[in-house]
């Protein structure tokens, strides 16, 4: 039913340019077969944006709504009869960033993540020096140095890891890996 559809998720940590591909690709984009998939479909609740501050039960309760959001996602494109579908992020993201929460927490993602059917595609992982994450952070967020150093630098790195295990631990479908420090966003669109 699907033999000539293409399915692209657009990954990386905060500020490498996910949106800003999206956006990009939406405005060059004008093939009605083209189906757009947010990262999230509901407003984010404030126990997921606050969910490093929880306990166990609240951290799993954040991956799972994230995971639940993702599911949502899987039918949508499932349903869909598009010919190419750009998701932003997808199962690999929750996954990871349930790693940065702790080994619990993510064997607790892993299990409910478990109990549905991925779809397959090609994942690009937009990637970028942390001193350019650190100074986007900085631009888009306000993070200060010690922000940086004692929140986000090991938070992401925990993230970073998790993505490779969830790699791993998946089998995930392809990888394409783009640096985003100096690409404009046209030129990286053009691999789609």
């Amino acid at each position: 039913m699907f033999e000539q559809r293409t399915v692209f998720h657009i990954s990386g940590l905060p500020t490498t340019g996910k949106s800003t591909l999206i956006t990009a690709l939406k405005e060059k984009e004008v093939e009605p077969s083209v189906l757009f998939v947010p990262e999230f479909f509901d407003r984010i609740p404030d126990y997921v944006i606050q969910a490093d501050l929880s306990d166990f039960e609240g951290k799993c309760k954040a991956q799972r709504w994230i995971i639940d959001q993702n599911k949502r996602k899987n039918q949508l494109i499932s349903d869909s009869n598009a010919k190419l579908i750009v998701a932003e992020r997808g199962i690999i993201d929750a996954l990871a960033f349930s790693y940065a929460l702790g080994n619990k927490v993510y064997q607790d993602s892993l299990l409910y993540a478990e109990t549905e059917e991925w779809l397959g595609g090609i994942t690009i992982f937009l990637i970028a020096h942390e001193n350019i994450i650190k100074n986007r952070l900085s631009l888009r967020d306000g993070v200060t140095e010690d922000m940086w150093e004692n929140y986000w630098k090991p938070y992401l790195t925990r993230v970073l890891t998790g993505y490779k295990q969830t790699k791993k631990t998946m089998n995930r479908e392809r990888f394409i890996y783009l640096n985003t420090e100096k690409e404009e966003e046209q030129s990286v669109s053009e691999i789609i």
